[in-house]
């Protein structure tokens, strides 16, 4: 009962609607593909600004999402400037 009703108040989906998102991603997770683990429910994302739902990853996917939201430019410029390595650590 407490999951339904968090589903209607948070997320603004019936418990029917979940199981319908998570039919349509054969039962994973829609990031990373994996299932979730026995007994546990994938999260239910969604835009913070509209509140619309977009799809049900995993736990660790949801948290890396949200960061990545967060901290999106910051992670490409970290990546520009060090993805093929530190340049001060020349071979």
């Amino acid at each position: 009962m407490r999951r339904r009703r968090a589903l209607k108040e948070r997320y603004k989906i019936t418990p029917a609607q979940y199981d319908m998102l998570l039919s349509a991603q054969d039962g994973t997770c829609a990031m990373c593909k994996k299932p979730p683990a026995p007994g546990k429910w994938l999260t239910v994302d969604h835009c913070h600004a509209t509140g619309k739902v977009r799809a049900l990853p995993c736990t660790g996917c949801n948290a890396a999402l949200g960061m990545y939201e967060l901290y999106r430019q910051a992670a490409a410029d970290y990546l520009a400037a060090y993805g093929n390595g530190n340049p001060l650590l020349k071979e």
